[in-house]
């Protein structure tokens, strides 16, 4: 058996879903939001790492106090 669906149908399922997220599980979709921001930020970081010169491992520990 083979399930096809138009684009219309998808459309529609998604909203559905989306909706019941926003009203039955808040919490969810803030931490979706959340996780996303989060991962915008580490990938922002790794950015600017890969400009800058790197720090050697020495320099870390004397700054971290080891």
């Amino acid at each position: 058996m083979e399930l096809v669906m138009d684009d219309k149908k998808i459309k529609e399922m998604s909203s559905e879903a989306l909706v019941e997220i926003i009203v039955k599980k808040p919490e969810l979709l803030r931490r979706l939001i959340i996780d996303a921001i989060e991962e915008i930020g580490l990938i922002t970081a790794i950015r600017e790492g890969r400009r800058d010169d790197f720090v050697g491992e020495e320099t870390i520990m004397e700054l971290l106090g080891s």
